[in-house]
């Protein structure tokens, strides 16, 4: 039954956000950055598109499963709440370390030169316990999991604090400040803070132990879903606000593409470029979040099915996309052509290996993070006669 809180927009969004991963990682095998595999051929103009993708789609996955996790207390205590996340989070994760990521490492080192009598001989070695790059165990992609399973463990006091009756108060006041005037966009200043103090000491790794900025910089987007969750004021005026919100977000680009395309002497100062990139991510969500409330808080087929299926998709695309792409950037093609082929083969098959393989049976369903599906009872017509 479809409970009447239900906040299709934030299904929809949180599936466009995924496929446009998936977009974002086919694209990594052919633009100009390094990454696990790469065609010999680049396609450079993918670079700025993607760069403009990379400032804020993870951290709107990130206020999203902040949002969720508001909604998922709403119905257990936080008992249940710390079960579930072990349950949702860490057990794909464990799965995946051992068994989705390792085709993903194999593939990179055979691309480098590396050579295994057979992937066995590979995989024994994910085990010996050496963290990516020196060694062969990783999370890669999962990182995204680790940071929500660690993220959510982290706001359990917060939670806690939340639903006492002056914690009740203290955020009631400030989502009234927050949901008035232009006080959204005040959320900046946190954010080019983070930037400006922790980007030029620690950059992106995904390693958890030494990634400072990544990691806060999501924790504030985490922490702004739990904050802005159940206030309607907030979300009537993130809607009001979306038309404003893609205005800043045109400008904070505009002015950084100015740099790329005029060559600013020297460059912004990094203070003012991290302001920019800032006020484009937290601009963007704003603008994303407003036109999916205005325009998708609606239902359909699809989105049921991608809904439950959009996760173990995550699990799977990133592996999906290399194990294929290891054979396509070989191919005598053109590189559009490959990009197009690798796009919608890895896509298909991903979905493929969802349907057949994960989707309708139980006892893999909880290695990607899903419920046991429950068996409709069927009553006779003999006895549904009887009870009438």
């Amino acid at each position: 039954m479809e409970t009447t809180n239900r906040r299709h927009d934030l299904d929809w969004l949180r599936v466009l956000a995924i496929l446009l991963l998936q977009v974002f990682h086919t694209g990594m095998a052919f633009n100009s950055w390094g990454w696990h595999i790469k065609n010999p051929e680049r396609l450079t103009w993918l670079d700025m598109p993607m760069s403009f993708m990379h400032q804020w789609r993870m951290p709107l996955l990130f206020f999203i499963s902040g949002v969720g996790t508001t909604f998922a207390l709403r119905s257990r205590g936080l008992a249940g709440f710390v079960k579930e996340r072990h349950r949702r989070l860490l057990w794909p994760l464990v799965f995946g370390m051992a068994v989705v990521i390792p085709p993903q490492v194999y593939c990179e080192r055979l691309f480098s030169g590396v050579s295994y009598s057979s992937y066995w001989d590979f995989y024994r070695t994910v085990f010996y316990g050496v963290s990516y790059p020196q060694g062969n165990t990783s999370w890669h992609h999962l990182w995204f999991v680790v940071y929500l399973f660690v993220f959510s463990l982290l706001s359990v006091p917060l939670l806690a604090g939340m639903r006492r009756p002056d914690g009740k108060v203290m955020l009631e006041r400030l989502q009234n400040w927050i949901g008035r005037g232009y006080n959204l966009y005040f959320l900046i200043l946190p954010l080019a803070v983070v930037q400006v103090s922790l980007r030029p000491y620690w950059p992106t790794q995904h390693n958890l132990v030494a990634d400072w900025a990544n990691f806060s910089f999501q924790l504030f987007h985490f922490w702004c879903g739990l904050l802005v969750a159940s206030s309607p004021g907030i979300w009537d005026r993130i809607e009001s606000l979306r038309r404003l919100s893609l205005v800043v977000g045109l400008t904070s680009l505009g002015v950084l593409l100015i740099d790329d395309f005029l060559g600013v002497k020297g460059g912004y100062p990094s203070p003012i470029e991290y302001t920019l990139v800032s006020a484009l991510t937290w601009s963007w969500i704003l603008t994303v979040l407003g036109y999916g409330k205005h325009y998708l808080n609606f239902r359909n087929r699809f989105i049921e099915y991608a809904n439950e299926g959009i996760y173990p998709f995550y699990i799977l695309h990133q592996t999906v996309i290399i194990v294929i792409g290891y054979y396509v950037v070989s191919w005598s093609l053109g590189p559009s052509a490959k990009f197009l082929a690798l796009l919608v083969a890895s896509f298909a098959v991903s979905v493929l290996i969802y349907e057949v393989l994960i989707r309708r049976w139980n006892w893999i369903r909880p290695c990607f993070g899903l419920k046991p599906r429950v068996k409709l009872q069927v009553v006779p017509v003999a006895a549904q006669a009887s009870e009438a």
